[in-house]
């Protein structure tokens, strides 16, 4: 299994990593391991149900 960091480096450089706001996606070592791979980190607000697919089924 792959790691946190080995799988974001498969990623082209650059990127914006889009999250939701699951506490663990927002601590500081999540944060820091997406930056130093070279990509941006961007979250979802707080409540997107039209963004939720599993809503719409």
């Amino acid at each position: 299994m792959l790691g946190r960091r080995n799988v974001l480096t498969t990623i082209p450089e650059n990127r914006s990593i889009l999250m939701d706001n699951a506490n663990f996606h927002k601590g500081k070592p999540m944060k820091q391991i997406i930056k130093d791979v070279g990509h941006t980190l961007l979250y979802r607000s707080s409540y997107s149900h039209d963004l939720n697919y599993i809503k719409k089924k």
